[in-house]
């Protein structure tokens, strides 16, 4: 594997984080399981290839790594924020239910 390969993989992984983090914004739910294997895949390329210091421009590759690094911690607060916003919802559906259900009693 070669720089411009990895540089490409990167760019892809940036790609689908972009994608997931819109769709989080969207309030819809993602599978974050494939940037998890491509990350994983990526990282082994690179941990197996460590000829690629001699052949590339290294400060470039690490700059892509943090920057991805970066996206993926972004795509974390936007995960941690929307389970918030959803647990924060089920709460109040569970209360409104239970309130519902007592009055309901009360009533008969």
């Amino acid at each position: 594997m070669n720089a411009m390969l990895i540089q490409q993989q990167v760019d892809d992984i940036k790609s689908l984080i972009k994608s997931s983090r819109d769709n989080v914004a969207d309030s819809q739910m993602v599978d974050i399981s494939p940037v998890e294997q491509k990350m994983s895949h990526l990282f082994d390329a690179v941990n197996s290839n460590p000829q690629l210091a001699m052949d590339v421009d290294v400060a470039h590759i690490a700059d892509s790594l943090a920057d991805l690094m970066n996206d993926l911690d972004e795509l974390e607060n936007d995960l941690t924020d929307q389970n918030s916003v959803i647990h924060a919802e089920l709460d109040a559906a569970a209360a409104g239910s239970a309130a519902a259900t007592y009055n309901a009693s009360n009533t008969n």
